[in-house]
């Protein structure tokens, strides 16, 4: 009885595997198995792809959300990037787009790089310059924080006599800008508040000209007191060329008759050669004590010059007081003493 026994549990054991073996064949496989069956089943979202026992599906399958495609992005039901209308992909930060955290185009947030001046910003973290203001990168310049002026943003602002440039920070203007002095032009010459040399008429007389630091050894506004002869053309004027430059003072300057000259001796200051058309305060004839004070620093009564700008004080001897007719002839010695004043 205990062989019989024993040989019907060996039996039973042997028959309780072979079951087992044969619910393997009968159509019901592993879920592993269905992943390469070639038919979608299970909780795959495509053949034998995503869901929680399959691999990633390519670009172009079926999903239901990004970790059933192999690239992690599902979108409208489809594996793959954003191509057309309602796409959503990942934010980047070269994409051309604010999206994530970024507070403009491509910058600022946690993850991308800080935003330029003028670029949205919604913490000084957003910004390159640490500056946020009213939501704008960049530094509070007044009511409502603006970004800081420059001298390539298309706008006239600072101190620009005309749009990006001029003023203390950026380039010289070109002829025909707008102009304060003639340190915002390009040419050094700001003629009415416009760049560009001074509209002169040619004069009736011809002349010749002088550099003033070539007369007098000195820059414009020296010397402070010295005398110094002046030759004339016959029948025409000589000038003395000199520059404001940044010059905040005033001074004189006067002329003493030398033997052998006849004819009032007449002077005046001007941006034009030979130009004797002057207002009053700005000329002066000599058979009377006097001279011409110029100013750079506003003092009143004197001729009034403008900084950073060219000007020729211009002699001759004349009849009259307009700078047209000249008693100094070919056989006579047309020499003046020019003195100049600056005592202060």
């Amino acid at each position: 009885m205990k062989t019989v026994s024993t040989s019907i549990r060996l039996i039973s054991i042997a028959s309780l595997v072979l079951g087992m073996g044969l619910s393997g064949c009968d159509g019901s496989s592993s879920s592993r198995d269905e992943c390469y069956d070639g038919v979608r089943n299970g909780d795959e979202s495509d053949i034998d792809c995503g869901g929680a026992d399959c691999g990633g599906c390519y670009d172009g399958s079926d999903c239901v959300d990004g970790t059933d495609c192999l690239v992690g992005v599902c979108t409208d039901g489809i594996c793959g990037e954003c191509i057309g209308s309602g796409c959503v992909t990942p934010p980047t930060c070269t994409d051309g787009v604010t999206d994530g955290m970024e507070s403009d185009v491509d910058c600022g947030g946690a993850d991308c790089d800080g935003c330029a001046d003028g670029s949205n910003c919604n913490h000084w973290s957003d910004c390159l310059s640490g500056e946020c203001n009213d939501n704008i990168c960049g530094e509070c310049l007044g009511s409502g924080c603006v970004t800081p002026p420059t001298c390539s943003d298309g706008l006239l602002n600072g101190d620009e006599s005309d749009i990006d440039c001029g003023g203390a920070e950026c380039d010289g203007c070109a002829d025909g800008s707008d102009c304060t002095d003639g340190s915002d032009c390009l040419s050094g010459e700001c003629n009415d508040d416009i760049c560009g040399a001074a509209d002169c008429v040619p004069g009736p007389l011809s002349g010749e000209v002088t550099a003033w630091l070539d007369f007098w050894q000195v820059a414009f506004p020296g010397p402070g007191y010295k005398n110094e002869p002046l030759h004339i053309l016959d029948a025409g004027y000589h000038a003395l060329e000199f520059n404001t430059g940044s010059v905040v003072d005033h001074g004189g300057v006067i002329t003493v008759a030398n033997t052998g000259s006849n004819g009032t001796r007449l002077a005046s200051i001007s941006e034009c050669l030979g130009d004797f058309n002057v207002p009053p305060e700005c000329t002066h004839s000599w058979g009377s004590s006097g001279g011409i004070g110029w100013a750079t620093d506003g003092e009143p009564g004197y001729c009034q010059l403008a900084p950073n700008t060219t000007y020729y004080l211009n002699f001759t001897f004349t009849d009259g007081l307009d700078g047209a007719t000249t008693t100094c002839l070919p056989s006579e010695t047309c020499v003046t003493t020019v003195q100049a004043l600056n005592l202060d």
